[in-house]
């Protein structure tokens, strides 16, 4: 039966739409091939490492918004290795 099986989670798509929401504009940075990691500062300053270049800043994420990103990923995570 469609989501009993072993790895399927019917939460995926909504946790994905959760995701894009949150990341708003930098979520196309995650798709972009020569970008190794984004990194958020504690002072909100958000960074992209991309493969040859040297980091640069894009903006910048409050932090209850990156709190609330953090949370639906460790949740998506748990979900799925619980």
């Amino acid at each position: 039966m469609r989501g009993e099986e072993p790895g399927h989670d019917l939460n995926a798509p909504r946790a994905g739409t959760t995701l894009k929401r949150q990341l708003g504009v930098f979520c196309p940075l995650l798709s972009e091939c020569d970008v190794v990691e984004l990194i958020l500062n504690a002072d909100g300053q958000l960074w992209v490492d991309r493969l040859g270049q040297p980091m640069i800043a894009v903006g910048s994420m409050a932090a209850v918004a990156a709190e609330s990103f953090i949370a639906t990923v460790a949740g998506a995570a748990w979900h799925h290795h619980p």
